[in-house]
């Protein structure tokens, strides 16, 4: 492959990385913006906002961030799952609105929900079903060049194909309702998605610990790996508990959703940087570790060399285990 498209490939890559900061911090910034509008004034949660002028942000960057989770490969086959499932509730959250909060009657009177929300909801999620399922035809039928075999651990492909069903488990059910009981899909479907999706993430980001643990094993020896001391545990077990104590002791019980969502964001946020500039030359951390270990270099030492070649298939074709529809 020639060494230009190799570069091109990996810029591309790395690029997909970086834009999921700014679609994060758009979803923040525009309710902010809109909440010292005029009237000062907090909805619910950041869901609430459809309803207002923040609508097209709202409905944007969740859409594109579900595209950046859906395309972007995880470490490994768990990570992988947990991405993908969080990029498709996050299509759901950005297409089936919540209801409309009534927490700023002074800023917006009179608020209601669209009339045509029903057909919306049913249009909007049919094509999204439609697309996927074209979607993942299409990829099946893509040459594979090169792909390698999987060399996850035992227990690992087990995780990964359980964590496999109940994802899909998940939106089966959610399909299922939207077919048969499109009424309370409507209804419901908004808070089980985000709900799941707030979960997926935080699944990804306990997965990363220790996966960063396992490289550290690999690197440093039998016993250097401590998931809950590195750098991402710690992320991971702050943001739970910041998130719990949130959810407990919280006194503005009426804006409950809003502070836990703006937790998991930060807490997304941040660890998705750190990863960032840890992967910053490679396309995984496989690839980074086997890279450290031939090289016998400090695994958390920076590279001041190029970024190293990146084959396809650890880019595009090395997926691994997909819960998209």
């Amino acid at each position: 492959m020639p060494e230009t498209f190799q570069r091109t490939l990996f810029d591309t890559y790395r690029t997909l990385r970086v834009a999921m900061v700014p679609l994060l911090l758009m979803l923040v910034v525009s309710t902010g913006l809109e909440s010292t509008r005029g009237q000062d004034c907090l909805l619910g949660s950041i869901s609430a906002y459809f309803h207002t002028p923040v609508r097209g942000a709202f409905v944007f960057s969740l859409a594109a961030l579900g595209a950046c989770l859906i395309a972007y490969k995880g470490n490994d086959a768990v990570e992988n799952v947990l991405l993908d499932f969080a990029g498709f509730m996050a299509w759901l959250v950005a297409l089936v609105p919540t209801t409309v909060d009534d927490s700023c009657p002074g800023k917006y009177a009179g608020l209601v929900a669209d009339a045509n929300t029903a057909d919306a909801v049913r249009n909007n999620v049919l094509s999204l079903v439609t697309v996927s399922v074209v979607f993942l035809v299409l990829y099946r039928l893509m040459p594979r060049q090169g792909r390698a075999a999987a060399t996850a651990a035992g227990g690992q492909r087990r995780t990964a194909r359980v964590l496999g069903t109940l994802c899909g488990a998940v939106v089966l059910a959610q399909l299922g309702m939207f077919v048969f009981w499109p009424s309370t899909f409507k209804d419901v479907a908004h808070g089980i998605s985000a709900s799941t999706m707030v979960l997926g993430v935080l699944g990804v980001m306990v997965a990363n610990a220790v996966g960063f643990a396992r490289a550290e094993q690999r690197t440093h020896g039998e016993g250097a790996g401590r998931p809950w001391r590195n750098r991402y545990g710690v992320t991971a077990a702050a943001t739970l508990v910041i998130l719990v104590a949130t959810l407990a002791w919280l006194p503005w019980r009426s804006h409950l959703i809003l502070a836990a969502e703006l937790v998991v964001v930060t807490g997304f946020g941040l660890f998705w940087l750190m990863q960032t500039h840890e992967l910053c030359a490679f396309a995984t951390r496989d690839q980074k570790t086997r890279a450290v270990v031939a090289q016998g270099q400090d695994a958390s030492a920076p590279r001041p060399v190029e970024p190293p070649p990146v084959a396809p298939d650890a880019v595009v074709a090395g997926r691994g285990a997909s819960v998209t529809p």
